[in-house]
Order: C-alpha cells, then sequence, then structure tokens
C-alpha cells in the first residue's frame, strides 16, 4: 500500500497491520537488506580481488622474464670470468715457479757473495786508513 493511502484516515481505522506495513516498503528502498549489500559487496570484492589477481600475475610473468634474463646473463659472465680465472692461475703458476728458482739462485749468490763483502769493507777501511797517515805524515814533515 502506497504511504499517500494512510494520510486521510483517523488513528481509530489504522489497524495495526496498517502501521506495520509501510514501514518496510519505506526503508527498503532507502536501505538494501543485508543479502543485497552482501551481494554488492562481495561482488565487487570479487572484481577487485580478480583484477588485483590479473595485476600481479602480469607482475609475476614480467619478473620471472627478467630473472630468466639476468640468470642467463650471470650464467655468461661466469664464463667469461671463469676463463680469465684460469688464464690468471697458468700465470700464476709460472711466475711461483720462476719466483723458486730466483729464490735459490739468490740464496746460493748470498752464500758466495758474504766473503767478497768483507774483503770490500776491508779495503775501504784500509784506504781511509792510509789516507789519514799520509795527510799527518805530509803535515809532520813539511816543518
Amino acid at each position: 500500500m502506497p504511504p499517500t493511502d494512510d494520510l486521510l484516515t483517523s488513528p481509530a481505522d489504522l489497524t495495526s497491520a496498517s502501521l506495520t506495513s509501510p514501514l518496510p516498503t519505506l526503508i527498503s528502498p532507502l536501505f538494501p537488506t543485508a543479502t543485497k549489500s552482501t551481494a554488492i559487496a562481495s561482488g565487487v570484492f570479487l572484481e577487485n580481488s580478480k583484477a588485483r589477481h590479473e595485476a600481479m600475475s602480469e607482475q609475476l610473468a614480467q619478473m620471472a622474464v627478467q630473472l630468466r634474463k639476468n640468470a642467463q646473463n650471470f650464467s655468461e659472465k661466469l664464463a667469461e670470468d671463469k676463463s680469465l680465472v684460469e688464464e690468471t692461475q697458468t700465470k700464476l703458476d709460472s711466475n711461483f715457479g720462476m719466483m723458486q728458482k730466483e729464490r735459490v739462485r739468490l740464496r746460493d749468490h748470498r752464500g758466495k757473495s758474504g766473503s767478497t763483502t768483507c774483503l770490500v769493507i776491508f779495503a775501504v777501511v784500509a784506504v781511509v786508513v792510509t789516507f789519514i797517515f799520509m795527510v799527518a805524515l805530509i803535515r809532520l814533515t813539511r816543518r
């Protein structure tokens, strides 16, 4: 029953059924029932959820592609580095062998040169002492 029908009746004419019937009709258009709002909310939530899920799936696919590219680049760089490390290893091994030979040669030379070093030091000391003696002899004999 429309709400305008009850305007001309007296309060005695109103029945309990007529009082309760306008309220649901007035309230229902203004406030949707719980099942309607739940259905609307769940529909919006599902749409939001699906959109978010699709966006995340796209991002995950892009990240997987980028990860694969990074892994391939990384493996290429590792292969290049492996060749450089092997080349460096061979050079280090050859240098180590050469240094071992030089160490032995230097040890032998040091053993032989110890006596000549003492001889050179004694010769220098003898020359200095002789020079001082000659300077003293010249000064004493000049007078």
